[in-house]
């Protein structure tokens, strides 16, 4: 079997490092500081905080994990949480409902049970317009009565926390926020990888949760342990390596975690046959996978403008490395003007194509950066 996992999430043995990380996260949860943690996609926020959780259960911590991401309405947001939340404290018996009733006085008379198709119950709840925002309340001060009588600790981790801020207003993050300044007993962690949305939630100062948090980004992982960790997955299987090709794999990615896992997949592919990793290996792999991104990358292209892709391309061959709205750089690839530049990096952002470091831009995708490098660069 493959050893490397990648567009899912990682646990165990097949999750790489972030000790450092997971020892940060931990002392700020039992100190019961809220906290923000983003990254671009695909960085391991999940199976990073789903690591984080198997810590805290074993201090008797309860957590809670609430997933946004399919959120587009306030009638998705507490359909979810309530979904999350729910096993927590009624468990998964029959009498769910009942035990739900003793912490959610508002949501009681609304609530009903449903099953999976293997028999798995489930909790439903039928609101209307008024009685969202009183849901939400009704929600997380049960949850947090219920903590309270268990006298444990309890975390909420909400990922994808950055769908709240693309609703038509503000109000559930209003709520939200009144709700949890007055928890004592518990930690919240909010996770995003849209960085404009969840950074302006949180450092706009007419958005609810301003400065309400200590700000976690988090990184790529350190070459030197990316590489340790990519010769012992190899060598375990038992593929050998020829000298070099675990940093080699991890600077193709640039320790981007998933697309290096998603280049240690293929070459581990390319070498069962014959037991031996190469150089070869590795610029076949790359190439295997510029070709199955084709179509997608092909896609991205022609749903781009003129000067969006006149930009991208820009920023792909010059722009990581040099300011981006000096002279030099607009006119020698022939952007027009400044302002025109600031638009099309609003408009790359928002579609999630780039983002930005401090002054740095970066494409967020390692091989569509290749790709246009080597297929689309005249």
């Amino acid at each position: 079997m493959n050893p490397f996992i990648y567009g899912e999430e990682v646990v165990g043995e097949n999750f790489c490092n972030r000790v450092e990380e997971i020892k940060e996260i931990l002392v700020e949860v039992e100190s019961f500081q809220n906290m923000l943690i983003y990254s671009p996609r695909r960085y391991g926020k999940t199976s990073l905080i789903k690591e984080v959780f198997k810590r805290l259960k074993r201090k008797n911590f309860l957590t809670v994990y609430i997933d946004l991401y399919p959120v587009i309405s306030e009638n998705d947001f507490v359909r979810i949480s309530l979904k999350s939340i729910s096993p927590v404290i009624g468990g998964t018996g029959g009498n769910i409902i009942k035990r739900l009733k003793e912490y959610f006085k508002q949501l009681s008379s609304s609530l009903f049970l449903t099953f999976s198709e293997d028999g798995t119950p489930s909790i439903g709840v039928n609101l209307s317009k008024a009685e969202l925002l009183p849901a939400v309340d009704d929600l997380f001060n049960g949850l947090y009565a219920y903590v309270k009588t268990r006298n444990k600790p309890a975390v909420v981790v909400f990922d994808e926390f950055q769908q709240l801020g693309e609703l038509e207003n503000n109000r559930i993050e209003k709520i939200l926020r009144s709700i949890i300044q007055k928890h004592r007993q518990m930690a919240y962690i909010f996770m995003g990888s849209k960085k404009h949305l969840i950074y302006d939630m949180f450092n706009n100062p007419e958005r609810p949760f301003y400065k309400s948090t200590r700000h976690f980004p988090l990184q790529t992982i350190e070459k030197p342990v990316f590489a340790r960790f990519i010769k012992q997955k190899f060598v375990k299987s038992g593929i050998q390596l020829e000298k070099g090709i675990p940093e080699a794999i991890v600077d193709m990615a640039e320790s981007h975690p998933y697309y290096t896992q998603m280049l240690s997949h293929v070459v581990w592919q390319l070498t069962w046959d014959n037991r031996t990793a190469s150089p070869k290996h590795v610029r076949t792999g790359i190439s295997k996978i510029l070709d199955r991104e084709e179509a997608a990358f092909n896609n991205l292209w022609d749903n781009l403008t003129l000067k969006q892709r006149r930009l991208l391309m820009a920023i792909c061959l010059k722009g990581e490395e040099e300011k981006i709205y000096s002279v030099e750089f607009i006119d020698g690839h022939n952007l027009g003007s400044g302002s025109t530049v600031q638009r099309g990096i609003k408009s790359l952002i928002t579609k999630g194509i780039i983002d930005k470091e401090g002054e740095k831009i970066i494409i967020n995708d390692i091989f569509l950066k290749r790709w246009l490098r080597t297929r689309m660069n005249p």
